[in-house]
């Protein structure tokens, strides 16, 4: 019995310090989201927009697509200051800029 129990505490300490050290190398993502909603001037939803959107500081750039009621997602966006344009025939273009996205943030950013 009592070579149970000092494999088990080697096991558990050999545990401990393995997932304390995985922690340190592989540290959370900086990454936020950004939702919306695209609509026209009377309030109506647009579906099948391009949403564009292009960190100012990397130039990451991502785009998104708007559903059947307008709303768009864009998962996993690394953090920073973005750039926001729609353009869709017609109607104007839109761009909204220094928009800020922060880690673990769900941003909503309607057009």
């Amino acid at each position: 019995m009592r070579d149970i129990d000092h494999l088990m505490r080697k096991f558990i300490l050999t545990l401990t310090f393995t997932l304390a050290f995985t922690l340190e190398i592989f540290p959370q993502a900086q990454s936020g989201t950004v939702v919306g909603t695209v609509t026209d001037q009377a309030g109506g939803a647009i579906p099948a927009v391009n949403v564009r959107l292009i960190n100012e500081g990397t130039q990451f750039t991502r785009t998104a697509v708007t559903n059947a009621n307008g709303q768009y997602v864009a998962y996993a966006m690394p953090t920073g200051l973005y750039t926001i344009t729609v353009e869709q025939a017609g109607f104007r273009k839109l761009v909204r800029t220094g928009i800020q996205l922060t880690a673990a943030d769900t941003l909503t950013v309607d057009l």
